[in-house]
């Protein structure tokens, strides 16, 4: 073997693109052919060497401890792309004292790396002790070493410590972590002290908790430790920081899972932070901040895989109403999100008004699929979608782009009338909300319904009309018969709104639903002229220059006839019109 200072210097000529990794392109030099020498000559020997110079930072250049770093980290291909059990036969096959003193002296180095390469001694570290770990009595210091690491708070290798951990909590069993619990949770609580910590660090703390929330939960839940993960979590939640904020924020959702219980001496808190989350514009904190009340009512009201509520008594009982009370914060905010508006996965905000089959069927989609009883949370909320799915959503693209070509949109467009859609999981949620709890409807969504279905700005129009198909379906027809009556003729009123297209489809729509829900609404309360003044409105949208709202109002004509010709084989009280006459009328 060559002198340790001829490595060095070999080290320490390697061409940048060298110590990356990455050779594409680059022509071998005599620096990286003598290193490949020494590795395949003697490649104990060449180990021991990148993790003494690793070691000693004060002895040896940060150049050469850096590349040293790349240099063990590619001899024991732990960079990823290698799978685990050819990691383990290359680790294995190196012989034991040399495996010791790499691992004690990856330990010696982990305080004292730079920044610029600490990550690669933590993917060392983290990738050996997965292998190590689950053999018994194999490495014991390690955790104990990295949590003392972790203790000292002005150490510069605090967060690297701290990352080794999270990524060994994210690599190893649950059952196997849970024997080092103690180690972990202790360090970690005395560093949760979020102003005196950088944003590297608070990110790698939080990162570390969520890595072995499911193991730790017990641990600090009874306890009374709680307290001081939730103080520091929701600290972090409200970090200017985007990246510590969203941590938190995957944190709370994991403590709504495991830790439901203990959320009741925290929710005065939580109901700001989760609120002002969802009226986020950043479009990851505004979906973890709806998770959050998603997977308490997941615990509240426990649903199967087909998204069918599932009914335990027990656990109702045991509930703590965390939703149920909260309903008067949470109703508003996600009507605030149909007014402020999104677009659907599916369609873009230039999505036209071009009469023909496709875009009929694209708009149709749009509110059978967000609304179909049947439909699971799973199947909306996956990236990967099935060919049926796939299919419609290629053809909705395909019209999509149709509709820009003809009318020559582009996304400044967006903020236009017809450039607003409500979000999908916004508008799952609220039906869900609507589902579980169905005093809702009438405590505060028809309330909220009635002020804005013609207030000034047409999006808290158009969001009052979605609020309206958010219960809609689902509505029983006793319930109906006692809730619709008032809001009808408010409803029909819309239909002549000029503001959109899109207002008008909707209102459509509403009516459709809610005269097949509940047929009498055409006649009780309403007069002769009243029928008559929703028959013409309907005929005129049947001309509307807007591709979308005709086929709207042929279905909306469909059911009105369907509704007459059901109240025509029943026998309508306090009406002065035949049946008989209804249909004619109808019919016109």
């Amino acid at each position: 073997m060559l002198p340790l200072e001829f490595v060095v210097k070999m080290l320490e000529s390697l061409p940048l693109v060298c110590s990356e990794g990455d050779y594409t392109g680059q022509k071998e030099n005599i620096a990286e052919l003598e290193l490949g020498k020494i590795a395949e000559s003697d490649l104990d020997q060449f180990l021991c060497f990148m993790s003494v110079i690793m070691a000693d930072h004060k002895k040896f250049s940060p150049v050469a401890c850096r590349r040293a770093a790349l240099q063990l980290q590619l001899q024991l291909n732990m960079k990823g792309s290698v799978p685990q059990m050819e990691q383990q036969k290359r680790w294995r096959a190196i012989a034991a004292d040399v495996r010791d003193m790499i691992k004690s002296n990856l330990l010696i180095a982990l305080p004292t790396t730079s920044l610029c390469y600490s990550i690669t001694v933590v993917e060392i570290i983290a990738c050996i002790a997965v292998m190590e770990i689950p053999l018994k009595n194999n490495w014991p210091d390690l955790v104990p070493t990295l949590s003392s690491i972790v203790y000292q708070l002005d150490s510069g290798g605090k967060e690297s410590a701290v990352e080794a951990l999270t990524f060994m909590c994210q690599k190893l069993k649950t059952e196997r972590m849970a024997e080092y619990v103690g180690y972990i949770m202790a360090p970690l609580l005395a560093s949760l002290r979020m102003d005196q910590l950088s944003n590297r660090a608070q990110q790698a703390i939080l990162n570390m908790l969520m890595s072995c929330f499911e193991p730790a939960h017990a641990y600090f839940k009874n306890s009374g430790e709680h307290k001081i993960v939730m103080q520091a979590i929701f600290e972090a939640a409200e970090s200017s920081d985007i990246g510590t904020r969203s941590i938190a924020l995957s944190l709370l959702i994991k403590a709504a899972s495991f830790c439901y219980q203990h959320l009741k001496d925290y929710i005065d808190v939580i109901i700001p932070i989760t609120t002002a989350a969802i009226n986020s514009e950043e479009g990851d904190i505004h979906e973890m901040g709806l998770q959050f009340w998603k997977a308490v009512s997941q615990v509240e009201n426990p649903r199967d895989p087909e998204g069918r509520r599932i009914l335990q008594t027990e656990q109702r009982e045991a509930s703590c109403y965390l939703v149920e009370n909260n309903r008067i914060k949470i109703v508003p905010c996600l009507f605030a999100q149909l007014v402020r508006g999104e677009i659907f996965a599916n369609l873009s905000p230039e999505d036209s008004d071009v009469a023909n089959n496709s875009s009929v069927k694209a708009e149709q989609a749009c509110y059978d699929t967000v609304f179909k009883g049947d439909l699971t949370l799973e199947d909306l909320e996956a990236s990967n979608a099935t060919e049926k799915k796939q299919s419609k959503s290629d053809t909705i693209s395909k019209v999509d782009r149709a509709s820009r070509k003809n009318r020559g949109e582009t996304f400044k467009n967006k903020q236009s009338p017809d450039g607003w859609t409500p979000p999908r999981e916004v508008i799952i949620y609220f039906s869900e909300l609507c589902e579980d709890y169905p005093d809702t409807i009438d405590r505060y969504v028809l309330p909220l319904v009635e002020k804005k279905i013609q207030h000034a700005d047409w999006r808290h129009r158009h969001a009052a009309l979605w609020s309206m198909l958010v219960f809609l379906k689902q509505m029983d027809p006793k319930h109906a018969e006692k809730t619709l009556k008032h809001i009808f003729p408010l409803i029909r009123g819309v239909i002549r709104d000029k503001a959109s297209s899109r207002i008008r489809n909707t209102a459509l729509w509403v009516i459709s639903w809610m005269v097949e829900k509940y047929p009498p609404l055409l006649v009780v309360p309403a007069t002769l002229q009243d029928l008559q003044l929703l028959l013409d409105d309907l005929i005129a949208c049947l001309n509307d220059g807007e591709g979308r709202v005709s086929p709207s109002s042929c279905i909306a004509l469909t059911s009105v006839v369907k509704a007459s010709h059901t109240l025509a084989r029943q026998q309508v009280s306090g009406w002065r019109y035949t049946a008989t006459y209804l249909c004619a009328v109808t019919l016109l």
